[in-house]
C-alpha cells in the first residue's frame, strides 16, 4: 500500500488565534478531514493580546503586553463539547498555565474540571522561554519558578496527562541560553510526560550546526527518556 505525503496524527494545532476571528470550529474540523488527518491535539493559545487592542498577532505590536489567558481554552472546551466530534480524534489542552506564576496553576485546574469534566487531557504549549514575546512583557522562567511547578507538575502526572513545552535553546550571539532551564525541568520531573515544542528551534537561532542540534536532542533523551 502506497502510504501518503500527509500526516494522520497533528500533534500540535491552534484553534484560536492571538487575536482577530477564528476560523470556525466545522470549517477547521473539515480540513483535517479532507487532508487525512485522523487525529489532532486541540491547543488554545494560552497567552492574548488585550481585547481592546487592535493588533491580531504580537510580533506587529511590540509593547503591547500578551498574558496567559484561560479564554481560549474555554472557547475550545465549548466548541469539543457542543459538537463531540470523532472524525477527527481530537484531544483537548489546557493552554493557560503561567509557569512564572505556578501558584495559579492548580486552582484553574480545579475551575477547568467544575466547568469542563474529563475534557481537557493535555497541557500546553506553555511557554518556558519564548523570545519572540520578550518584546510582549513575557520573560522566561526562572530556576526558582521551575521547582515550584512541583504541585501542579502532580496532578498532571497522576493523570497521565502530558505537557507541551516552548522552550527556546537560545538566539544566534547565545545559542544555549536557555538550555539549562529545560533540563532542569527534565531533571526534576522525571516521570512526567514532556513534550519539547520545536526541538528547542526559533527564529531567533538560525546558525546553529545541526549536527550540534542533533547531538544535543540525542545527549537529552538518552539520559531523560
Amino acid at each position: 500500500m502506497r502510504e501518503p505525503y500527509t500526516s494522520q496524527v497533528d500533534s500540535h494545532l491552534h484553534f484560536r488565534p492571538f487575536g482577530g476571528p477564528a476560523i470556525g470550529f466545522e470549517e477547521l474540523t473539515g480540513y483535517l478531514r479532507k487532508s487525512g488527518v485522523r487525529h489532532a491535539s486541540m491547543y488554545g493559545i494560552g497567552q492574548m493580546l488585550p481585547v481592546n487592542s487592535p493588533c491580531t498577532y504580537y510580533l506587529d505590536c511590540p509593547g503591547t503586553p500578551v498574558v496567559p489567558s484561560m479564554k481560549n481554552d474555554f472557547a475550545n472546551a465549548e466548541n469539543y463539547v457542543e459538537t463531540k466530534p470523532k472524525d477527527p480524534e481530537l484531544t483537548v489542552s489546557m493552554t493557560f498555565m503561567d509557569l512564572n506564576h505556578p501558584e495559579t496553576i492548580p486552582s484553574g485546574i480545579a475551575l477547568y474540571d467544575k466547568e469542563f469534566p474529563g475534557v481537557f487531557r493535555w497541557a500546553g504549549e506553555v511557554n518556558l522561554a519564548k523570545q519572540a514575546l520578550f518584546p510582549n512583557h513575557h520573560t522566561a522562567a526562572t530556576s526558582e519558578n521551575i521547582k515550584n511547578w512541583a504541585p501542579f507538575m502532580k496532578v498532571l502526572r497522576d493523570r497521565g496527562i502530558p505537557l507541551t513545552i516552548h522552550s527556546d535553546l537560545g538566539n544566534n550571539a547565545e545559542q544555549t541560553k536557555y538550555l539549562h532551564l529545560m533540563e532542569q525541568t527534565l531533571r526534576l520531573y522525571p516521570e512526567n510526560k514532556i513534550v519539547w515544542a520545536h526541538m528547542g528551534l526559533s527564529k531567533e537561532l538560525t546558525a546553529m550546526d545541526p549536527d550540534r542540534h542533533i547531538g544535543m536532542i540525542k545527549r537529552l533523551l538518552g539520559k531523560y527518556p
